[in-house]
């Protein structure tokens, strides 16, 4: 009696285990199906009942329309991080109980630009600034600030994003496929 219960025991751990190996399988399964239909691209239009992709258009069109959707999609970038950026000083704002600005400036505020900086950047693209140095140094100093805050901003996005704590989810754009590139004429 004995026996035949440990051989009971035994085919019912055999049955669930079979059981939850078989429900493993199947949740792969439709789980790749999904992820396949997911990234699956949709068609840009049909004609006559057939399905056409960027890489089915003319050259001619596939290229600017590919460099029209690379355009938009800089641009939806770049507002959802403008909309990221809202949301971490607002967050600074609330915990340390000061207004938007004040979040900002001082989560901007180590960045400096000195006086060799300028002088630097006024050197390197004096030929193509044509004007005299005293002219153009409040201009010279203020983009290299701009340039040094746009670069914290994105660094600290992009550590949130490091630790999960952001995630930007707009989709890539395939490449351009390789026939819809027109040589450019010369």
């Amino acid at each position: 009696m004995a026996e035949q219960s440990g051989e009971h025991l035994r085919s019912q751990v055999v049955f669930v285990f079979v059981a939850f190996a078989f429900g493993m399988m199947l949740s792969a399964l439709l789980l790749q199906k999904n992820q396949a239909q997911a990234t699956k691209i949709s068609p840009l239009l049909t004609f006559k009942g057939s399905d056409k992709f960027l890489e089915d258009l003319p050259p001619a069109i596939a290229g600017p329309y590919h460099e029209l959707d690379q355009t938009l999609r800089r641009k939806q970038l770049a507002l959802l991080e403008a909309a990221a950026w809202h949301y971490v000083l607002s967050e600074q704002a609330q915990q340390q109980g000061i207004s938007l600005a004040e979040a900002n400036t001082r989560l901007l505020a180590s960045e400096t630009v000195t006086d060799e900086e300028v002088n630097a950047f006024y050197a390197q693209h004096q030929a193509t600034l044509k004007r005299a140095f005293f002219e153009v140094r409040h201009e010279i100093a203020a983009l290299l600030l701009q340039q040094k805050q746009q670069a914290r901003r994105q660094q600290i996005l992009a550590d949130l994003q490091a630790r999960g704590d952001l995630g930007i989810l707009l989709e890539p754009l395939p490449p351009l496929p390789p026939k819809a590139i027109v040589p450019s004429e010369g």
